[in-house]
């Protein structure tokens, strides 16, 4: 790359979305997030389970047409699932008509989509892939990815930000527990923040304002995301077909069995992804005008429509805001006053 391809900080690259580039992008994400071992593996297994009855009576044949029956079936579901999320997340990213930007920083990058912007540092990201041509840059503390279209970014714009990202990556330590309190909590705002038309707050997060919000981001994913709704359905299923093979109490027992295993994997999951995403000492400020909300995070600063957000619970000392894009925003209740909570609240309904 010669020095008059390598981007320049500050030029955004931007696009007007079309019709299709919401589709496409929820296609690409589709393929980068199901080809992979786990969700091929559990596939796998269920044709297995599937092909065991008729295996074990003699049937070879007629194993193997069940073993792929079953297969293909719970493919089709994780597929049609799996892409009508995503295809709601990425309407809301990139609808017909809006623009999508990007500013490739030497620190961060900036990404602008209809719902907001936000800042992500390099350090942040993981090693960018290409999928269907659109670059996909799965972030390292949280579950999550930026993915953008085709024609957004060029190939020396991929080459730059390969090099950024790999000059960013340092050991992950966010996992890792401080040991001791860390005295800290709300911080006043600074007189020239203030706005009557805007409020907010600022917080040094504590050891302990992140075991109070733990609860609720385990209770969310657990009763309202989609281990909440599958794990009941697989587990009927499963007791149901277990119990007609070989009898109802082993049945159950299987049934009970797996929805306690899935159930302990995705709180183990979640405690692990929360440590590494929500860090103590981390300062956050938080401004809500009136059609956005806007944090700040150590210096790097975001912003989240109002009409982007679908359910805006308070539960004891945090706020969850769930999201059109598939994200949950977890917020201490001191960012969050009570006239922040009647915008978000109105412009959920």
């Amino acid at each position: 790359m010669t020095e008059g391809d390598k981007p320049r900080a500050g030029q955004y690259r931007s696009m007007t979305c079309g019709r299709g580039t919401a589709p496409a992008m929820a296609r690409a994400l589709v393929r980068a997030r199901l080809l992979r071992p786990g969700p091929v593996g559990a596939v796998l297994l269920v044709g297995v389970l599937g092909a065991l009855p008729l295996a074990s009576d003699g049937y070879p044949t007629g194993a193997v047409v069940q073993g792929l029956v079953s297969a293909v079936v719970v493919a089709a579901v994780l597929v049609w699932a799996t892409h009508r999320r995503l295809m709601r997340a990425t309407l809301a990213l990139c609808p017909a008509g809006a623009t999508l930007a990007v500013d490739l920083a030497d620190d961060v990058l900036r990404v602008r989509t209809a719902v907001g912007e936000g800042q992500s540092p390099y350090a942040d990201i993981r090693e960018p892939l290409l999928v269907q041509g659109h670059v996909v840059l799965p972030m390292r503390r949280v579950r999550s990815s930026i993915t953008l279209p085709p024609g957004l970014l060029t190939a020396a714009d991929v080459a730059w930000l390969r090099e950024r990202i790999a000059l960013a990556q340092a050991p992950d330590v966010a996992g890792q527990v401080v040991a001791g309190p860390v005295v800290a909590g709300p911080v006043e705002l600074e007189p020239e923040r203030v706005d009557p038309d805007v409020v907010g707050g600022a917080v040094v997060l504590t050891a302990e304002m992140l075991e109070r919000a733990y609860p609720a981001v385990l209770r969310y994913r657990l009763l309202r995301g989609r281990v909440g709704l599958a794990v009941p359905l697989i587990s009927i299923g499963l007791g149901v077909w277990v119990g007609d093979a070989i009898g109802w109490v082993p049945g159950a027992a299987v049934a009970l069995l797996f929805a306690g295993s899935v159930l302990l994997a995705a709180a183990l999951q979640t405690r692990r992804t929360w440590r590494r995403s929500a860090r103590v000492g981390r300062r956050l400020r938080s401004r809500f005008d009136d059609t956005h909300l806007h944090l700040d995070v150590d210096g790097a600063e975001a912003s989240l429509a109002y009409t982007a957000i679908r359910r805006c619970d308070v539960r004891g000392d945090v706020v969850v805001l769930a999201t059109t894009t598939g994200l949950l925003q977890v917020l201490p209740r001191e960012l969050v006053p009570d006239e922040a909570v009647r915008r978000l609240r109105a412009a959920q309904g």
